[in-house]
């Protein structure tokens, strides 16, 4: 676990003089581990694509995912660093869960809370995501930094068509050693899986993830937050993308209706 390891190297090298310490501390093997596991970004569309029955399917899905048992494992033995933010035009992007700590099943439990009441932000907007991706750039604090990873959980249902392009956000957060992943509901045409494939993901361990309608978002998303917390989940292939590559879909008016 990463915590326990950050306390054995403290405890190794609290063992020794400093200037022994020093030269030793790699020898014995308890170099200081990170902070936490990874710091994670929920960036999450909500323009007008995104009707309110749909949103409550998103909003429903992640609270449902941050109380999954094999979630709270991961938050227990690596923690985790997370905040939440909805996005739509290129003037409106909010944070409506500042960073916080995930350590304990009580803190897994509590995001999921707020996750599951977060109201829906009145945005009727198109989808900017470049704008959103710029805002990201300077999300991260000290704390965040110190963590293994840092990675942009985007969800979205469409291609970025409002305000900059996404390239130039996308280039910087990757050099600044940021993963964007993103989870893809499919259905507008033509397919945004292959604009978020090409021009979105990047860095290390990216990858993509696609839900065939908001019906099954909350899979989807399960799917994703493990994989993305579990570095060696990574390379395996997308629930929905084979399907997804071998036939883009035209829009399905079955997708957008409420119940």
């Amino acid at each position: 676990m990463l915590r326990n390891l950050w306390r054995k190297s403290f405890d190794c090298a609290a063992s020794w003089s400093a200037p022994i310490a020093v030269g030793l501390i790699g020898a014995l093997g308890c170099a200081p581990a990170a902070a936490c596991g990874a710091a994670l970004v929920l960036a999450i569309d909500v323009s007008s694509s995104v009707n309110d029955w749909e949103y409550d399917l998103i909003r429903r899905g992640h609270e449902a995912a941050f109380r999954d048992p094999e979630l709270i494992d991961i938050v227990r033995s690596n923690g985790l660093r997370v905040m939440a933010m909805h996005w739509s035009g290129p003037d409106h992007q909010l944070v409506h869960t500042p960073w916080r700590a995930l350590d304990t099943e009580a803190d897994a439990l509590a995001f999921a809370a707020l996750l599951g009441k977060a109201p829906r932000q009145s945005f009727q907007e198109r989808t900017a995501l470049g704008s959103a991706l710029e805002r990201l750039t300077d999300i991260w604090g000290p704390e965040e930094r110190a963590c293994a990873r840092r990675i942009i959980d985007v969800t979205a249902d469409g291609v970025n068509n409002a305000g900059p392009s996404a390239a130039a956000a996308r280039e910087r957060l990757i050099a600044d050693g940021v993963t964007l992943n993103a989870l893809v509901v499919l259905g507008d045409y033509p397919n945004p899986m292959f604009f978020y494939e090409r021009e979105v993901i990047g860095g290390p361990g990216a990858f993509m993830e696609t839900a065939l309608n908001f019906a099954t978002y909350a899979r989807a998303f399960r799917r994703k937050l493990l994989r993305e917390l579990r570095p060696s989940l990574a390379a395996l292939p997308a629930g929905d993308a084979v399907a997804a590559r071998a036939e883009p879909r035209r829009p399905d008016p079955r997708d957008r209706r409420s119940p």
